[in-house]
C-alpha cells in the first residue's frame, strides 16, 4: 500500500468479482496464510504431507456466499477457489495439529490457530498472473491435496469461523438434491437475512467526498452497479456536485465510483 495525499491506495490484485459464480455475494477478507504441503522426495508422485513447519504463502482469505478464495500475494501461485458446497468439513485447529475450541481456546493468538478445510474440488486461476481457463481440480477425500491449511494475521478464528460455518450450511441446503423446497427457501432466506445485517452496518464514507462544501439532494441509498458480467451492490449518494457509488466488496482499485455531474451527458431510464 502507499499513502496519496492522506489516502490509502491499493495495489492491484488477481482476485475481483468476476472470480466468483453468478449472484454469489462478496462478505470480507482477511489477511492470511496459507500452508504448503511438504514433498518426501523430489519425483512429480512423491508422498506430500503437512508438518509443524510447512512453508506458507502470504495472501488474502476472502469469504463470499458460495466459497473461500485465497488470493496469493506472490503471482507464481494460483489464485484458489473452494466452492463451499464442495466441501466436506471445515476445522479449527493450532498449528502444532491439535483440536482447537475457538471459544475456549480464543486467548491464543492468531499465529497460533489454523483452520483446514476438507475439500472434494479446487478451482485455480491466474497463475502467473495470466489470464487462462480455469483449472479445476477433482480432489480424493483420502489425499492430502484435497486439504487446504490457512491461518489469519490478524483475527482470531472465533470472530472468523461462525460466519464460514454457517454459509458452508446454508450452501450445501440450498444445493442438495436430498433437501425439500421447504429447507432450500428456509436457507435462501437465512442467507439474505444474513446479507442485510452486514449491509445496514455499512455507512458512506464521507471523507471521499471532493468538495466539503457538497450537500447531499437524496438520503444515501443502497443500489447495484451493472455491468457486463457484473451486478456490484454498494451505496449511491447524489450531491449538487456529483454522484458517488461506494460498493460494498471493497475488493477493486477504486473504493469510490465518482461522477461529475457536469460530465454527465445523459441518463436513461430503463
Amino acid at each position: 500500500k502507499t499513502m496519496l495525499g492522506g489516502r490509502v491506495r491499493k495495489y492491484n490484485r488477481r482476485f475481483n468479482l468476476l472470480c466468483l459464480e453468478e449472484h454469489e455475494y462478496y462478505f470480507e477478507d482477511f489477511g492470511g496464510h496459507m500452508f504448503l504441503p511438504s514433498s518426501a522426495g523430489s519425483a512429480s508422485d512423491a508422498a506430500r504431507f503437512y508438518t509443524a513447519n510447512s512453508p506458507t504463502v502470504k495472501g488474502r482469505v476472502h469469504v463470499c456466499s458460495k466459497s473461500i478464495v485465497f488470493d496469493p500475494d506472490d503471482t507464481h501461485y494460483p489464485v484458489t477457489r473452494l466452492p463451499l458446497r464442495q466441501i466436506q468439513s471445515i476445522r479449527a485447529l493450532t498449528t502444532g495439529g491439535q483440536r482447537l475450541d475457538v471459544k475456549k481456546d480464543n486467548h491464543l493468538p492468531p499465529s497460533q490457530q489454523m483452520f483446514v478445510v476438507l475439500t472434494k474440488e479446487a478451482i485455480e486461476m491466474k497463475e502467473n498472473a495470466v489470464d487462462a481457463p480455469y483449472r479445476i481440480r477433482r480432489l480424493s477425500l483420502d489425499q492430502v491435496d484435497s486439504e487446504f491449511r490457512f491461518s489469519l494475521s490478524y483475527v482470531g478464528l472465533d470472530q472468523f469461523l461462525p460466519r464460514v460455518l454457517a454459509l458452508h450450511e446454508l450452501e450445501h441446503l440450498a444445493s442438495s438434491a436430498s433437501a425439500s423446497y421447504k429447507q432450500r427457501d428456509e436457507a435462501k432466506a437465512k442467507l439474505k437475512q444474513m446479507i442485510r445485517a452486514r449491509e445496514a452496518k455499512i455507512t458512506f464514507d464521507s471523507t471521499w467526498l471532493t468538495d466539503l462544501r457538497e450537500r447531499s439532494v437524496l438520503p444515501v441509498m443502497r443500489a447495484d452497479m451493472i455491468t457486463p458480467l457484473l451486478e456490484e451492490p454498494g451505496l449511491v449518494n447524489l450531491t449538487d456536485q456529483r454522484i458517488y457509488f461506494q460498493p460494498f466488496s471493497q475488493v477493486s482499485n477504486e473504493r469510490m465510483l465518482i461522477h461529475k455531474l457536469s460530465k454527465i451527458q445523459y441518463v436513461f431510464r430503463r
